[in-house]
């Protein structure tokens, strides 16, 4: 991440990463936090906030607002590359992301601490119905899954989620201020990357000791598990790699 050499950056990163269920979002900050810091997601420098845990009344937002500014204060001072990680950011109070404004700005520092070479990640499900629809227009005009690229998504996003009244993002100013660095669309899974999910998972529970050993059958029994669409084609994972884990052990259980 160029973000992390860069001695000057003009303001913090920030990745609003939107998709449906199990297509990657979690797994791919969880990617990134490995990448950073030793010790990854576990690193004291990593924060991850669960919104529907911890921002559950919208009675409480302000008290929630101070807690988060005493939080990236407190972190960013003690270290200037602290990351901030907020999952399910559809299920956030509207207006509690507001706060951060300050520290995604571009400010030389505020109040002695400079916020620019921190990091914050944004997962929500909101786009995901936008993103989908997108993706099968293509399918339906015989492009490819893997033609598809950012620009084609990338307003689509900003768009919907900042008009969405179900999400922590609407008419928010962190979007309407142009304050996200990359918009990165999670797009639906085909039978071949759910396939690839079902490979990795027997290999990480050790039902195979390498990739040669795999049964591609036994793949392809697990895959036909899972539910897909649209409904004639069936080309597309409904669940992403949702359920791959709950799948695998069924079917391996009963050999």
């Amino acid at each position: 991440m160029a973000h992390m050499t860069d001695k000057d950056s003009p303001k913090a990163v920030s990745l609003s990463l939107h998709g449906g269920l199990g297509t990657g979002k979690s797994t791919t900050s969880s990617i990134i936090t490995q990448s950073i810091y030793k010790k990854g997601i576990k690193s004291k420098f990593v924060h991850y906030l669960f919104s529907t845990t911890l921002f559950t009344h919208n009675k409480d937002i302000e008290q929630y607002k101070e807690e988060l500014k005493e939080l990236i204060e407190t972190s960013v001072k003690n270290c200037e590359r602290s990351m901030f990680i907020f999952d399910e950011v559809d299920t956030m109070p509207p207006g509690l992301i507001d706060v951060i404004i300050p520290y995604l700005d571009y400010h030389d520092n505020r109040n002695g601490i400079n916020y620019r070479k921190a990091i914050f990640i944004f997962i929500s499900n909101t786009v995901g119905t936008e993103i989908l629809q997108q993706t099968l227009n293509f399918f339906h005009e015989g492009k490819d899954r893997d033609s598809i690229e950012l620009r084609d998504m990338e307003m689509l996003i900003a768009t919907a989620a900042v008009n969405s009244k179900t999400s922590g993002f609407h008419r928010s100013d962190v979007l309407l201020r142009h304050l996200i660095t990359a918009y990165v669309p999670f797009l639906p899974l085909e039978r071949t990357h759910v396939r690839q999910c079902i490979k990795d998972y027997l290999l990480y529970k050790k039902y195979y000791m390498s990739k040669g050993d795999i049964d591609e059958e036994k793949v392809g029994e697990i895959a036909d598990q899972l539910d897909y669409f649209p409904e004639e084609e069936q080309v597309f994972s409904t669940l992403g790699c949702r359920r791959v884990s709950d799948k695998t052990a069924l079917l391996m259980a009963e050999d």
